[in-house]
């Protein structure tokens, strides 16, 4: 039986935060990065991945 997981990212214009849950919707882990959008939309995309 395979367990399922679900990611949500959050887009902000500082910070990119992610969250991994699990198929219960509880919290697995956690992340936070900042988006350092001035070096532009690549480079936020390239942080996102």
């Amino acid at each position: 039986m395979t367990k399922a997981y679900y990611l949500g990212i959050d887009l902000g214009g500082t910070n990119i935060k992610a969250g991994l849950f699990d198929d219960q919707l509880k919290l697995v882990t956690k992340q936070r990065t900042p988006t350092h959008e001035e070096n532009g939309p690549q480079a936020v995309l390239t942080r996102i991945y």
